[in-house]
């Protein structure tokens, strides 16, 4: 600060007038904010951004992979047929279990369930998905167009971003990142 008002003294003597403001610190976080990036910006670099408009991609994939969903007997199955049906198993210790899991699901066409944020009543439904549907999510995530080959729990919560969920995900995904060379 020493040296700062060195200078401003210096140039304030080639002016025949110069008054100074002083301005609180919360009406002036802008000004602070770019005080700040300019004294960790190193000047050695072009301080200048350039900007290119590039007005169609440069490789052109006329077919795209869909992901085709399997229909086949999965761990959500029993969860399906308790919501739509009531169905529920004949051991009482598996009904129990079964009442108490379905609670976090919600029938939508197909199953969904609720994030598993607790308490809070806002967050989207996720897709649930069968072993294998988990798998070509996590090939497309993780090795796709836009993979950037990361690990198992960034790859976990990709996948609840992009809306999908199945049991063991995290582990799952651990696996599926250990395997990429």
């Amino acid at each position: 600060m020493a040296a700062c008002l060195k200078i401003v003294m210096t140039w304030k003597a080639k002016f025949s007038r110069c008054d100074f403001k002083q301005i609180p610190k919360s009406e002036n976080r802008h000004t602070d904010s770019l005080a700040t990036i300019a004294s960790v910006v190193d000047f050695q670099f072009r301080p200048e951004i350039p900007v290119e408009h590039i007005p169609k991609p440069s490789i052109h994939k006329p077919d795209e992979k869909v992901l085709r969903l399997d229909s086949s007997w999965g761990w959500r199955d029993t969860i399906i047929s308790f919501l739509k049906d009531g169905t529920l198993p004949e051991d009482k210790t598996e009904t129990q279990k079964l009442q108490h899991l379905a609670t976090r699901y919600i029938l939508l066409g197909e199953s969904y369930t609720r994030s598993h944020t607790p308490g809070c009543i806002t967050t989207p439904y996720l897709r649930c998905l069968r072993p294998e549907e988990a798998r070509s999510v996590m090939q497309e995530i993780h090795d796709g167009d836009y993979g950037n080959h990361a690990g198992g729990r960034f790859l976990a919560h990709k996948a609840i971003n992009q809306g999908y969920y199945w049991p063991k995900m995290f582990d799952d995904a651990n696996e599926y990142a250990k395997k990429c060379l």
